[in-house]
């Protein structure tokens, strides 16, 4: 699937940032989480934002990161990891 996502991006001419190492040596379904709302508020919240975010939705963590995303007028899809 990530073989798939990065050609996507590339015959689309995006500039795509995309981690999909995000949950790699995290113990927990928490940690990952965790990581992943930081990783997403870093996007959304830096002097560089991105212009728009993919993201699954695994729990509340991440909904509470979007929410810095929405107020910076990113747009956000989301899909279904499972």
């Amino acid at each position: 699937m990530n073989d798939a996502i990065l050609q996507g991006a590339k015959d689309m001419n995006i500039n795509l940032v995309f981690n999909s190492t995000a949950n790699e040596g995290l113990p927990t379904q928490e940690d990952i989480s965790l990581r992943m709302k930081g990783l997403i508020e870093e996007q959304c919240d830096g002097s560089d934002p991105v212009n728009a975010i993919l993201v699954s939705l695994p729990n509340e963590n991440i909904i509470q990161a979007l929410e810095s995303c929405q107020a910076n007028d990113i747009p956000i899809a989301t899909f279904n990891a499972g």
